[in-house]
């Protein structure tokens, strides 16, 4: 019972649901509470990007931790600590009386970059085997000239010197615009395949897999009917294989980050990984959560977890051009 002196919580203006954090939508009913999202400051320390790039150049993180740890969406959270000691489990809780949702997830930390925006789970080395998920094509339109988004699942990464990923790129350039599927088994180049097109609302199910000291890129386009798999062994040497992502990236071409396309809200769903002996989706990994910010420390994207799902389902939201 509140008593007297509690003061009256915040409550959304549109649906009533308890607010316990200022954020910018609402995680009952996701309406916009602010005018500018993207005006909310954070304050991390970010040193000079690494090379980056899409099919010019290899698309590589710009990855480091936010000193102060900022929660993208605002819940009541209960925290409960694991056995190891290190985990910190977040469970939503709906305070309206609907019950508890039924999904929770596992945040390890909430960090910045300067481009990167979503998911990953760091491991052990030799410890991913497999990372999917399942893309809708966002519509997207271009605040400037040469903005790019590329939507991604991958290994390696963050902490490594490889990266292997497959995924989708909104292109803005003049020289190429629309959409285009993408493999990278980097530091070879990135390509596309003649045939792998892809249009605004197409589903994908994306797929990197090592299996028999090989890595499998599949690209599946489940609304037009075509699939491409790619092979490689070149990178396996090198390869760590310590990281799993699923990711919306503003991609560096010639070292500098390109303006990020707006493409509104992109969404991921059936996000899966095999790590270790462990198979099973986001909701079964200490995850690390990204949000993109620009050099003014401003942000670009956030990613925001479902209230309710299946476990393996996230959106980004699109919040500015930068870079």
């Amino acid at each position: 019972m509140q008593s007297r002196m509690d003061p009256e919580p915040e409550r959304c203006p549109y649906c009533g649901g308890v607010l316990f954090k200022s954020t910018a939508n609402c995680p009952w009913c996701g309406k916009l509470l602010h005018l500018k999202p993207s005006l909310r400051p954070v304050t991390p320390f970010l040193p000079p990007p690494t090379v980056v790039g899409g099919l010019e150049q290899p698309l590589r993180p710009d990855y480091r931790r936010e000193r102060g740890y900022k929660i993208a969406i605002a819940v009541l959270l209960v925290a409960t600590i694991a056995s190891s000691g290190l985990l910190v489990n977040y469970a939503l809780l709906d305070q309206r009386g609907a019950g508890t949702p039924k999904v929770s997830y596992a945040i390890s930390s909430m960090d910045v970059s300067s481009n990167w925006s979503g998911y990953l789970v760091k491991t052990c080395i030799g410890c991913v085997y497999d990372v999917q998920a399942s893309v809708k094509i966002p519509h997207f339109t271009c605040p400037k000239l040469n903005a790019i988004a590329a939507f991604w699942v991958g290994i390696d990464g963050s902490g490594s010197n490889s990266v292997e990923q497959v995924g989708v790129i909104d292109d803005c350039t003049a020289r190429r615009g629309g959409f285009y599927a993408f493999w990278e088994w980097y530091p070879i180049r990135g390509y596309t395949h003649e045939g792998a097109y892809v249009q605004e609302n197409d589903t994908l199910i994306l797929e990197v897999k090592f299996e028999g000291h090989e890595f499998t890129g599949t690209i599946n386009d489940v609304t037009q009917g075509w699939t491409y798999t790619d092979t490689n062994q070149t990178v396996v040497p090198d390869a760590q294989r310590l990281s799993a992502e699923w990711i919306v990236e503003a991609p560096l071409v010639d070292g500098t980050i390109v303006p990020l396309a707006d493409f509104d809200k992109a969404y991921f769903s059936n996000c899966r990984a095999t790590i270790a002996s462990r198979n099973g989706s986001l909701e079964s990994f200490p995850l690390v959560q990204l949000t993109m910010i620009d050099n003014r420390k401003l942000v670009k994207a956030e990613p925001v977890l479902p209230l309710t799902g299946d476990g393996g389902s996230f959106s980004v939201w699109w919040n500015g051009t930068g870079p």
